[in-house]
């Protein structure tokens, strides 16, 4: 069992294919900048990107690895890497490259959308990923007043697709391997201020694979009215 929280972040675990595995920490105040080559200041598209390869995290008891990709440019003929990352050599990430040992096929995790994955686990047969997809406060930039939203995949990279709410932000989840399940904490941004502060109401979610498509809240509306009625009663 392992707790992933937005704000700290544990280091990358490798083991058994029951093991978790994680990316490593990121800094909160990196981001990556959502125009992309659509962006509207010429100048800043002239660099071409680069594509960064992180080392390989072979995902244990497959074919497959993965290969986190960060952000770099390439100017005056020289290749400067230039991470979204001011004090941590690790994440956040723009992409994953997953290349299967046994095939030799390549493939990437996302193809159409600018992302930001922040860290990533393996639970049994699936891959869950903590990812900021949302440019949710309209400042140009994916970072950590964005909501966070967690998607999973198979082992290959691919069925790539969002399993948390929109405008709910994931603040913490533990993945429990051997009942196969994802437990979430999430804000609402009940005041629509665009924000996750303090006040904002918490909404536990649980996800179980095989299950369900998408994580739904824990409780129900009516156990939740009980949970009042007992608060007031008490206290």
């Amino acid at each position: 069992m392992a707790i992933i929280t937005k704000h700290w972040l544990t280091g990358l675990l490798l083991g058994t294919a029951a093991a978790l595995i994680t990316s490593c920490s990121y800094n909160e105040k990196e981001s990556i900048p959502v125009q992309g080559k659509n962006g509207k200041n010429p100048d800043t598209k002239n660099k071409a990107m680069i594509s960064a390869f992180d080392d390989a995290v072979p995902l244990d008891s497959t074919s497959f690895v993965m290969y986190p990709l960060t952000l770099g440019t390439s100017g005056n003929g020289e290749e400067e890497l230039k991470r979204y990352s001011s004090e941590s050599a690790n994440g956040p990430y723009w992409n994953i490259a997953f290349y299967d040992l046994r095939t030799g096929n390549a493939n990437l995790l996302v193809s159409d959308r600018v992302i930001r994955i922040n860290s990533f686990q393996k639970l049994k047969d699936i891959m869950v990923y903590n990812v900021t997809a949302e440019d949710y406060n309209g400042d140009g930039k994916l970072d950590h007043k964005d909501p966070d939203y967690l998607f999973t995949s198979d082992l290959a990279g691919k069925s790539f697709k969002q399993i948390t709410p929109n405008h709910m932000d994931v603040r913490s989840f533990r993945v429990i391997q051997h009942a196969r399940v994802i437990l979430i904490q999430t804000v609402e941004d009940s005041n629509k201020d665009k924000k996750f502060e303090d006040g904002d109401v918490i909404v536990p979610m649980i996800f179980g694979t095989g299950k369900m498509d998408v994580a739904k809240e824990t409780f129900s509306a009516s156990f939740k009215a009980e949970l009042n009625k007992a608060f007031d009663k008490l206290y």
